[in-house]
């Protein structure tokens, strides 16, 4: 009897872990896993436009170029701070230091001789054939001109090129003080008309010249053209001259109206041999 007790106590603890092993196999879990959202990735914005892909080019930026600087001759990069033509020999206009007329209108003549002589590389020659070659001059201007005063850039130009035969001769309009410098270290040398009043030259009988011409050989670093002033006897050789002054009072004859005539020089190459 007490064995029938044990087995059916066994029986019943066998049939109760099957049940519950049984159940727990058959039953779906029900249960919901959590979603973590990404704390990185923004909510879409589907009201934002849908960027542009690779195939499909974007519009081109427009380039905008600075303008063009204005075209001017060719300068040398580098002009030493002083220069000089010394072989640029000195003439008055007054060789025989009279200056009764036409002594005092030979500005132009002077200025025409002196840069010959040095294009032509020819000696200065005495006052006594300084004022020969001056009436010389006076004579080829009153028959091609009809008149030997007050020759305007041009005129004194064509002097050069026509009676002295020379080749390198140009007439440039509204210089710079740095273009009048290059030309000088290229070798040139520069007839310049001006308004002669307007220089306030301490050698000129006052007022001074209404108009007048001189010669430029160099120049300094301190702010000077150095000239051949024929308006003098001899003080106007290797005569300074502020370049500010010689550019203000830089004026073509212009019939009279000097102070309003063109900005002009005359620019003067030796012959090539």
């Amino acid at each position: 009897m007490k064995s029938i007790s044990v087995l059916i106590v066994l029986c019943a603890t066998g049939l109760g872990l099957w049940f519950f092993a049984f159940r727990d196999s058959s039953s779906p879990d029900l249960s919901i896993s959590p979603i973590t959202a990404n704390p990185t990735t923004p909510p879409m914005d589907t009201s934002a436009p849908v960027a542009t892909t690779p195939d499909e080019p974007s519009a081109p930026v427009p380039v905008i170029l600075p303008p063009l600087p204005e075209k001017r001759p060719a300068t040398p990069a580098y002009l030493p701070a002083n220069f000089i033509i010394n072989e640029i020999q000195f003439a008055s206009q007054a060789p025989t230091k009279s200056w009764a007329m036409p002594y005092q209108e030979f500005c132009e003549e002077a200025s025409s001789l002196m840069v010959a002589f040095y294009a032509q590389e020819k000696k200065m020659p005495s006052n006594a054939n300084i004022k020969k070659e001056l009436y010389r001059i006076k004579a080829y201007e009153e028959k091609t001109f009809g008149y030997y005063t007050d020759t305007t850039a041009e005129e004194t130009a064509s002097i050069l090129k026509n009676f002295y035969k020379l080749g390198d001769v140009k007439v440039i309009k509204n210089p710079t003080a740095d273009d009048i410098k290059t030309q000088l270290v290229a070798g040139k040398a520069i007839i310049v008309p001006t308004a002669g009043r307007m220089l306030n030259g301490p050698f000129y009988k006052r007022p001074g010249p209404l108009y007048h011409m001189l010669v430029l050989k160099g120049y300094t670093a301190d702010g000077y053209f150095i000239t051949q002033d024929p308006g003098t006897n001899t003080k106007g050789e290797n005569f300074k001259f502020k370049i500010t002054t010689v550019m203000k009072a830089m004026h073509d004859w212009n019939d009279g109206e000097v102070d309003k005539g063109a900005k002009v020089v005359i620019v003067v190459g030796k012959e090539k041999k």
